[in-house]
């Protein structure tokens, strides 16, 4: 797994990290949304408005996501 720094941000691949973890990740190309599984908690990315979604709660995101 392999980090990138993009204008200042330190960016990991997704997948690689989660799946480290233990947990998978699923895309939907049309909606733009990751959705990772980890530890019975469910996290949402979605990729258009920059934020995330954790059981429920939305938090806004420091820096957009890249894909």
């Amino acid at each position: 797994m392999e980090a990138k720094t993009f204008f200042g941000t330190r960016y990991l691949p997704l997948r690689d990290a989660v799946t480290a973890l233990g947990g998978t990740v699923d895309w939907a190309h049309g909606s733009k949304t990751s959705t990772v599984k980890l530890n019975g908690r469910t996290a949402t990315i979605d990729m258009d408005t920059f934020h995330v979604t954790v059981d429920s709660q939305v938090s806004p995101l420091a820096d957009p996501p890249l894909i």
